[in-house]
Order: structure tokens, then sequence, then C-alpha cells
């Protein structure tokens, strides 16, 4: 499970889809954004008695025996899969706090006691402790970005079974430092996170590293020393590369330094909160937008008053409207029209992309595992679409 590819897709959308109103601070992703209807359903009860049976309520068989076949002895069912209820725990003033990359010892003394009950027996392998990550998770983007989680998977429950799978992938891949303490800790750093460090890629903690040199093949950036396994888009293996520093060239968040993000432009930007000045190779981090070379929170309320530019949070689901008022953002199911040019704006549900273009167009179906795919009919995260199939990620075939 990588927190800086998914937080890079977040803010991607905000540029991509529409570049007037996104803030023009956000990445390009080597992989794709889609669209989904807003849920918070079920983020905040006790999971599902079988990891297994959420899957095949969300992606079908094909998750389902991908969670069987990485899951090994982690029960699913096990009482002690419980999701914590406080999943609003963005900051009242997200950005005012906003500063820099969450260090570990700062967050942990922020971080609510957000582990396991009391009466509950901590996770005995990475399988159990990926199924309490991924809620925390899915509902923490649901929070601060529910446009994502709407664009990318659909709802909360497909967000936690597709996380399973890569948090699965990446605690069985050879040499992963991927362990039960470290998917914990990272647990309660990114549930301290504000919302702006979240889906900016500055909850550092996050970023495993591995055992693999650099050059070794890899299908996991918790494999490799550095943190980062370059892939192409089209593929689930890459080989382990050193991570860059500003101004250097990217293919997403994961191969910039800890802080950094990969911009439009795909070069390494250093991420700026509110009030400190933006430019060409400063970008403002998620909820703010660069005004007068200063970086200002974004409108958040429809029926507020913008001026265009990101001036209304986008990944909350609101645009600038040429009135200058914040409007929320319309969804569209496959086959619906979609795009920026419709006098009202319109993203895709469920995964599916807006063709011929993301400005105006019309949503097209999404892929299961294993289906044909190509430029128009897209893979839901995290599978990528390599040889014309969708194809789930399995590090251990790397070679």
């Amino acid at each position: 499970m990588n927190c800086s590819k998914l937080a890079c897709k977040a803010l991607v959308l905000s540029l991509f889809f529409f570049p007037a109103c996104g803030g023009g601070d956000s990445a390009k992703p080597d992989g794709h954004a889609t669209d989904t209807t807003a849920s918070t359903d079920g983020a905040g009860a006790a999971k599902d008695s079988s990891a297994t049976a959420t899957a095949d309520a969300t992606v079908g068989a094909t998750v389902d025996a991908t969670v069987d076949a990485t899951i090994g002895d982690a029960k699913a069912g096990d009482a002690s899969v419980v999701a914590d209820s406080a999943r609003a725990d963005q900051a009242a003033a997200d950005g005012s706090t906003a500063d820099g990359p969450v260090a570990d010892a700062a967050a942990a003394d922020k971080a609510p006691a957000d582990g396991p009950a009391a009466d509950v027996a901590p996770p005995k392998n990475v399988g159990e402790a990926c199924l309490r990550v991924v809620a925390d998770f899915c509902a923490k983007f649901n929070s601060c970005a529910p446009l994502f989680i709407q664009n990318e998977f659909g709802d909360v429950k497909t967000c936690e079974a597709r996380l399973l799978i890569d948090c699965l992938n990446d605690g069985n891949a050879p040499g992963t430092g991927q362990t039960v303490d470290n998917i914990l800790a990272c647990q309660a750093i990114a549930k301290a996170a504000t919302c702006s460090q979240f889906v900016s890629n500055r909850v550092t903690s996050c970023d495993t590293k591995g055992a693999l040199a650099d050059a070794a093949a890899c299908g996991s950036d918790a494999q490799c020393k550095s943190g980062y396994c370059a892939k192409n888009s089209n593929s689930t293996c890459g080989t382990c590369s050193p991570v860059v520093g500003v101004g250097k060239a990217c293919q997403d968040d994961s191969g910039c330094e800890a802080g950094l993000s990969c911009g439009d432009t795909r070069v390494c930007l250093k991420t700026v909160s509110l009030g400190e000045a933006c430019d060409n190779t400063n970008q403002c981090a998620g909820g703010f937008y660069c005004k007068a070379a200063k970086c200002a929170a974004a409108a958040e309320t429809v029926g507020a008053a913008c001026d265009g530019d990101g001036s209304c949070n986008f990944l909350q689901g609101l645009y600038c409207t040429a009135a200058k008022v914040c409007a929320a953002i319309k969804t569209a199911a496959t086959g619906e029209a979609c795009g920026a040019a419709l006098g009202t704006a319109a993203v895709c549900t469920g995964g599916g992309k807006c063709s011929p273009n993301e400005q105006n167009g019309t949503c097209q179906k999404v892929a299961k595992d294993g289906e044909v795919c190509s430029d128009t009919i897209r893979c839901l995260t995290p599978a990528v679409c390599s040889g014309g199939k969708c194809v789930l990620p399995d590090s251990a075939a790397c070679k």
C-alpha cells in the first residue's frame, strides 16, 4: 500500500481534470484517476467478519481469490479486526498547522489512542495489520478528499478491498521492510496528520524501505533500500531506484525525496503550506492554492465566493463557476456525459475514464481484474493494464 502514490493521484485530479479549478499544484500520475459516488458507509463500524466477503461485495471473485492467496493465516473474521470510530480526524483549522511533513515524534504526541482496543489482541502478522490499516486510510481519504474516493474507487468499501491487495503485496514481497510494527505506526501517524499533509505526500513515516539495492528487480517500493521501485505505468514490475530532489525528473511522488511532490511537468517540487510563498517550484499543498504568490486556503462550502485557480477545494468536490461562486461537482455513471465543458462539472464514477478527453466526453466502463483493457477502458487500482489485460501486482514474480 503506497500512500504517496495515492496522494499523488488525489492531487492530480484537481489539475488534470479541471486545471482552472484545481490550483495547478499537483502531479499527473503514472496511473489514472477515476470517479465514484461519495460514501461513508461502514467506515466507522466494525469490519465485516470476512475479508473475502468484503472483496466479494465490492470487486468480485478476483479480489476474493487474491486475498485468499496472499493473506495466509491472517483470519479476516477475527474479532480483532476493528475499525476506529473516530473517522472525522481532519483538523478544524486544517491548513494553519500543516507546515511540513509529519514528524514521527510530533505526530505520535498528537495521535489519539487509536490502536487496538484494550480487549483486542494485537495483530499476529502483516495480513491482520493490513486489515486494520486499510479501513483507516480509506476513511481518512474519504474525509479529506471525498472526490478522490468517488473518482478512484467508487466507495469506501471498494477502497478498502483494493488497498488490502496492495498492502498484502507489500508485506509478502521479497526483501520487504513492511512489518506489523511499521504498518501500525504508519496508521497512527497518518490518522494524526492534517488533511493537507495526508494528501500531499507529507506523512513520510509511511514510506517503508526494504533490503534491495538500486537496480534490483522489484514490484513494491517497500522492497527497496531507497523506498522507491520505478515502474512504467503498464507494468507491475520495475527496478529499485534512488529518489531525487527538487527540480529533478520524476514519474510520481514516490520518486521524489520525502516531503516533495512530482509536479505536472514531471519534476520534483517542494510542497508549501498556508501563507508560504508559492511559484513554479514551490507548489501549494492539498486544500490550498497559489494566490498573489502565497498559499491561501481554498473555500470548502457551496456558494462561497471564489476567484478561480483552485479557490474552491476540488478534493472536497467543489469548483469555481464563471459566476465566481463554489458549486458542487456532479458525478456521472458509465455511458453518461462528463467533463468541465458541460456548464456544470461532472466526473465519472467507479473508475471510468472520461473519453475522448477529460474536458468533454462520455464515461467509459472499467475492466475487472483479468479483463481486456486499453487507453480508454481502465483497470481499478492497484491493477494495471499490462499486455492488454488488467493485472494485479505480484512482487514475488518480479525477477
